[in-house]
């Protein structure tokens, strides 16, 4: 019936609607989730949902490879970040509809207070994955070479300029804090 495109974690109904069927799971509380990217078939006959999937994530995206992504939502303890394209040994593959989630323990090798600190949506990031779950892909920023790579002022979007470690928009002026990757361009 649907055809929405979901992510690996999305929540897509409850178990008293619709069963689990192929590229999902059930929780413990009768959440019904997506594991893959691609679209729902909701089956009325069957009563049970599946993800026809559309974008096979394993082939590149697996605990060690590289992602360059957006910065779309930020929590106090985590942020989304949209990929935008993952890197495997040398091989690049863009993912149109995957995100990931990075945990404010694993941003740096020292304590961070805010992560609004140090990311800002619209931001580009280059990160590592460290995890693949049921329920999402897990990074880090924690190296020197991970990190926003492009910055955008939070006041007038401008883009930001680097400056002896200093970011600074060159059209009203603000002065910023990143957590900025060793490429940052």
């Amino acid at each position: 019936m649907s055809k929405d495109i979901v992510v690996p974690g999305e929540f897509l109904t409850v178990e008293e609607e619709y069963a689990p069927g192929k590229n999902t799971f059930e929780d413990t509380e009768g959440n019904v989730y997506s594991t893959k990217v691609g679209t729902t078939d909701f089956d009325n006959k069957e009563r049970e949902v599946s993800i026809k999937e559309i974008i096979p994530l394993n082939e590149v995206i697996e605990p060690g490879s590289i992602l360059i992504g957006r910065v779309g939502l930020i929590k106090e303890s985590f942020l989304v970040l949209d990929i935008l394209d993952a890197e495997k040994n040398n091989v690049k593959q863009v993912f149109p509809f995957a995100s990931a989630k990075l945990m404010i323990s694993r941003v740096a090798k020292f304590h961070i207070k805010e992560l609004r600190d140090e990311f800002r949506t619209g931001d580009l990031v280059k990160a590592k994955v460290i995890n693949i779950t049921k329920y999402g892909i897990d990074i880090t920023t924690s190296y020197p070479e991970l990190g926003v790579i492009k910055a955008f002022c939070s006041k007038c979007r401008n883009q930001l300029n680097l400056s002896d470690r200093t970011l600074k928009c060159m059209k009203c002026g603000s002065i910023e804090k990143r957590k900025l990757s060793t490429e940052f361009k």
